[in-house]
């Protein structure tokens, strides 16, 4: 009976672990790279273009890019990209705005 108990704890327990890896995997966010133009103080701005692989906001050529992988589901990596919205375009982004609020890319 007791060991039946001790089985039950150790099986939540691991199912509790595995999902918020899991969820971490998914939807963790990494602190040089968020959605909202940035809380990371870049000392200099990097020279990835538009739709280029990034890590960080500061490997963006400009400082109003975001680097993100957020709207980008078929992205192996995260990119540079700029924030827009469908009632008011940013003409930075050639493409237009995606449903997400960035840029649409290829």
């Amino acid at each position: 009976m007791v060991l039946s108990r001790v089985l039950a704890l150790l099986v939540v327990a691991l199912t509790l672990f595995a999902s918020s890896m899991l969820i971490a995997s998914c939807g963790g966010t990494d602190p040089a790279m968020t959605d909202d133009g940035g809380t990371v103080m870049c000392t200099a701005q990097g020279a990835v273009d538009i739709n280029q692989d990034c890590t960080s906001n500061c490997d963006c050529k400009d400082a109003a890019m975001v680097c993100t992988k957020a709207p980008y589901d078929r992205k192996v990596n995260p990119v540079c990209t700029y924030t827009c919205d469908l009632a008011s375009p940013n003409p930075l982004c050639t493409m237009g705005c995606n449903m997400k609020g960035y840029c649409k890319l290829q």
